[in-house]
């Protein structure tokens, strides 16, 4: 019987860390192991997950200093024994049937990545903000060019962004660990999950990856998801350090650079949102930037000096979007 190993890296989430692994507990297949990392938390989330261990001896506490998500799926993927690694929010949840469901495909498929669709749901608004929030986020489902097809993670990377599809989140997928074993995820940086789906896609020797239209992960979506997390300067330097390492892949592959261009995009729209009014030694500070990248096609780095130079142009186009919808 192969086994899962489910890492759950955890923080501050005393409200819903039982349910979350109690929805691992309930699966209709029972062979796994859950690593749970506390990175740091002050409140009772290890205090719960103690008590679930006095009875449940699949589950794991590893305390770890306060040091992001990254360190904690890193220590997760070290510390796990199974055949199929999964990554799993901790205020998040998986449908009954999730881990059987991935066994199923992955042994069917002889698959080394299985991605698969999920679902948002709301637990603590009122049911106008619940649909609000709904509305905002959304499921997150996959092109019908994109589902029941095996391809290889190059194929699989190119129609994510021809389709405009790209769901970069590791917590929607189930890996073979023999793929990512030795795959390690940027400490320090938020968006770090767009470089470990580049890196695994399009880096490793990926041969067999089906998306499947089943939903089988519940995604919680938190006040202070969508309405209350502030926009840091720690987003904009993560694009950065993001982007000079997706060139550092030397791949070809013609929709790199578009993941790229979108990368910066969002850079100069967060850039803007963060400080209204930006100096002349900053955008000739993110020109020096551009300047120094690799970037191979010439229409893709003036698209970069543009958004860095002019980060307004990112404004009028989410205008844009706005009005032709």
């Amino acid at each position: 019987m192969e086994k899962f190993s489910i890492v759950i890296p955890m923080y501050n989430v005393e409200k819903y860390i039982h349910q979350c692994i109690q929805s691992i507990l309930s699966q209709t297949y029972q062979n796994f192991e859950v690593i749970v990392i506390d990175d740091g938390s002050s409140d009772n989330s290890s205090k719960i997950v103690d008590e679930i261990i006095k009875s449940e001896k699949r589950v794991t506490l590893i305390k770890n200093k306060n040091n992001g998500p990254s360190i904690s799926r890193n220590i997760g993927i070290e510390k796990s024994t199974g055949d199929i690694i999964l990554f799993l929010d901790s205020d998040d949840m998986y449908v009954p049937n999730t881990l059987q469901t991935c066994l199923d495909e992955i042994n069917k498929n002889r698959l080394d990545i299985l991605y698969f669709n999920s679902r948002g749901f709301c637990d603590e608004f009122n049911e106008i903000q619940n649909k609000q929030a709904l509305d905002f986020i959304g499921d997150r489902k996959r092109h019908i060019n994109i589902i029941n097809k095996v391809l290889t993670g190059k194929q699989y990377y190119s129609l994510m962004f021809k389709y405009n599809n790209f769901y970069s989140s590791i917590c929607y997928c189930a890996f073979r660990s023999s793929i990512i074993k030795n795959q390690r995820f940027v400490d320090n940086v938020i968006h770090e999950d767009e470089l470990f789906t580049a890196e695994i896609l399009l880096k490793q020797n990926t041969k067999r990856v089906l998306c499947i239209p089943d939903i089988l992960y519940l995604r919680r979506i938190r006040q202070n998801s969508i309405m209350t997390t502030a926009i840091q300067e720690k987003n904009i330097t993560s694009y950065r350090i993001i982007i000079e390492k997706l060139l550092l892949l030397n791949v070809k592959n013609i929709y790199l650079e578009t993941h790229i261009n979108k990368l910066a995009f969002n850079k100069a729209y967060y850039r803007l949102k963060l400080k209204n009014k930006i100096t002349l030694n900053e955008r000739l500070d993110n020109m020096k930037w551009v300047y120094n990248l690799n970037v191979a096609k010439k229409k893709n780095k003036i698209i970069l000096y543009m958004l860095s130079l002019f980060p307004e142009i990112t404004n009028t186009y989410q205008k844009m979007k706005k009005i032709i919808k």
